[in-house]
């Protein structure tokens, strides 16, 4: 009995141990925006260890797009682990190619991953992280598109101002073109006639012609 009891302790030991080693849970990474110094990205890596060396998931990234809404997507991974060693693969679908195979090293408390993307290679962590820190960081990278979405707005008004404050422009420089172009026309006209007058030997009082033209 004594002998069972032994080995009875020796396999809930160990048992604990892999459970404490268990790489399943949620694990998160945010990128900044260093120009406008916020949030600009959020992945979320969620791992299901199945046995001893077998792990599936997702992952799931919510980005801020050039016309600042928000962007998510996620698709399935499958991978190995071998001590602390890990390699993911994403399967068949449109984002296996940005992303392809996954590589890296695990902790108890972060999941560092490499992988060529567009022929760069790429490195993140994902941090352990509970449900409420993620929610948190998907509400800091919404708070920062809606920000995004309010700077653009404000800066095509900006635009179109100016842009209308051009057109004015060119409309008064074409205005103040054609007035000068009418003013040549009188005067031509104006001393046409005062030679026609001279001509016919009447007096005509007036030797030149002068038209002021008040640009705007």
């Amino acid at each position: 009995m004594q002998g069972k009891s032994w080995i009875a302790m020796a396999a809930a030991l160990s048992l604990s141990a892999c459970t404490g080693r268990s790489l399943s849970g949620l694990y998160v990474a945010n990128g900044v925006d260093t120009t406008h110094q916020q949030p600009s990205v959020v992945e979320a890596l969620r791992i299901t260890q199945a046995g001893p060396n077998d792990v599936t998931g997702t992952i799931e990234s919510v980005t801020i797009g050039n016309d600042g809404r928000p962007q998510s997507s996620a698709f399935n991974i499958t991978g190995k682990v071998d001590g602390d060693r890990l390699t993911l693969t994403v399967e068949a679908g449109p984002f296996q190619s940005l992303w392809g195979n996954l590589s890296g090293t695990t902790t108890g408390s972060a999941i560092s991953l490499s992988w060529l993307a567009n022929g760069r290679l790429t490195s993140e962590t994902f941090m352990r992280s509970t449900d409420a820190e993620y929610a948190n960081a998907l509400s800091a990278i919404n708070f920062a598109a809606g920000q995004k979405q309010a700077l653009l707005l404000a800066q095509a008004k900006a635009k179109q101002v100016n842009d209308n404050i051009a057109m004015l422009s060119s409309d008064i420089s074409a205005f103040n073109s054609r007035a000068s172009q009418l003013s040549n026309k009188v005067c031509e006209r104006w001393l046409a006639l005062r030679d026609s007058m001279h001509t016919k030997k009447l007096s005509f009082y007036g030797e030149s012609c002068s038209i002021q033209i008040t640009t705007i």
